[in-house]
């Protein structure tokens, strides 16, 4: 397979969230919405498709950022 200097090395498949304090018999409960008061820790599950499995190497920098809504 030939690679172009541009071409993205996966396809996006999904983005999924969780309170890792509220994991039970290790299934994962995903929400969108948390009450500050019920978790002490927010979990991410990120999933994507490597198009260059067993091709080529390739480097990735993921950085995740949450906020909070006051209102």
């Amino acid at each position: 397979m030939l690679f172009k200097k541009d071409e993205i090395p996966y396809k996006f498949k999904s983005l999924r969230t969780y309170a890792w304090d509220r994991v039970m018999n290790n299934i994962r409960r995903y929400r969108r919405v948390f009450d500050r008061n019920e978790i002490s820790y927010l979990s991410v599950a990120l999933e994507f498709y490597n198009k260059w499995f067993d091709e080529k190497d390739w480097e990735a920098k993921i950085t995740w950022e949450a906020y909070t809504l006051e209102g």
